[in-house]
């Protein structure tokens, strides 16, 4: 008699494209075509960017009749919200539980004894800073396993909720190889850009972590140093009520950057990299970066803040660090970057990197493994 297939729910914030939610496709993906019964479930559809993709790959979804505002207030709404949650996994009926991100980590495996599932796997992707409130300290009591795609995210679990961290399992990120959506030409007319523009991306929502204003304050300084050249720089992101687009608009008419182009998160991002001399990302915190890992996939040199996820990566003598704490470095970085033949050999380098250590079918295989 054969055996009915296992039955995975996979646990996001919302659903919109961001670095967590990119991964946990290539999961659900990976994981549905090794026969595995697997379902998205989100609190939020916010832009829902994540849709299309999941619609691609008929993969069902399902949001939940819960705000994670609750979390943070008192009284009976969070009681039956954390119920309607309940009762929509047990209508699921699975064995494995994993939310990706903290509040669905916290929410989750706080209930998770209650949904039929056999294990929970907290699934660490950042290093929040966010005081462990009364949800979390329930989940902890609860037990999940746990799970983190970096080192430095196993070490901060571990530490916060005071596990040995040889328990938490590090799977590292896995870039998936697609082929982009359109031509270099459709993006250069879409972007109004010259055959001389030397374009710059980062590919991170727009979030204060991700520190921006550190960004445009490098960029009008390396800007200003090399006026010869025809320079863009293209931020691609997900804008939470708008705030982080505002305050990022505002920071670029005060220091008069006439350079800067912005885009909603896009389902096109090696698309979008064909066009681009390199990417950027300046978080203070991440976890495995994927957009720092979807820029040496396409070749494109990475300037990225030397934080502890980005050393595990690169070596710590990396060409294109930049040291949050001192802008200089990131014009210093930024200048690295216009030395072709360098860059060349740093590209090849780092392609090698992706292939031995951050491949998709290396992730999903560590997925099934647990399974």
């Amino acid at each position: 008699m054969k055996k009915s297939p296992k039955r995975i729910a996979i646990i996001l914030p919302f659903l919109t494209l961001g670095g967590a939610e990119t991964q946990a496709l290539n999961v659900v993906t990976g994981l549905k075509n090794a026969g595995v019964d697997v379902k998205i479930f989100a609190f939020s559809e916010k832009n829902g960017s994540l849709k299309k993709k999941l619609d691609e790959e008929n993969i069902p979804f399902e949001l939940f009749n819960y705000d994670l505002n609750w979390i943070h207030q008192k009284g009976i709404k969070k009681i039956s919200g954390l119920i309607s949650v309940i009762k929509q996994l047990r209508s699921f009926k699975p064995n494995h539980l994993f939310p990706f991100t903290y509040y669905p980590n916290i929410v989750i495996s706080s209930i998770w004894k209650l949904t039929g599932a056999q294990s929970c796997y907290w699934n660490q992707r950042g290093m929040e800073r966010i005081p462990v409130n009364a949800i979390e300290k329930l989940a902890i009591k609860m037990k999940p396993s746990y799970l983190s795609n970096s080192i430095s995210g196993a070490k901060f679990i571990s530490n916060r909720h005071q596990k040995d961290s040889n328990s938490v399992k590090v799977i590292s990120n896995g870039v998936v190889i697609k082929e982009p959506q359109k031509t270099k030409e459709q993006w250069k007319t879409q972007l109004q850009l010259n055959e001389s523009d030397l374009c710059y991306v980062m590919v991170a929502n727009l979030y204060p972590e991700k520190n921006h204003d550190y960004l445009l304050g490098g960029w009008k300084t390396f800007c200003s140093e090399n006026e010869g050249l025809s320079l863009k720089l293209i931020l691609v992101g997900y804008s939470s009520q708008e705030i982080g687009l505002l305050r990022i608009k505002s920071k670029a008419y005060d220091l008069n950057l006439n350079n800067i182009i912005i885009l909603d998160s896009s389902n096109d991002i090696s698309g979008l990299l064909q066009i681009c001399n390199a990417g950027i990302l300046t978080s203070e915190s991440e976890g495995c970066p994927n957009a720092v890992l979807e820029y040496m996939h396409w070749n494109k040199p990475a300037i990225v803040s030397k934080i502890d996820a980005t050393e595990e990566i690169f070596d710590k003598n990396y060409l294109l660090f930049c040291d949050l704490k001192d802008p200089q470095t990131l014009v210093q970085a930024l200048n690295n970057s216009l030395n072709s033949e360098t860059m060349t050999n740093l590209t090849i380098e780092n392609k090698q990197i992706i292939k031995e250590r951050y491949s998709v079918s290396r992730l999903i295989q560590e997925y099934l493994d647990l399974l």
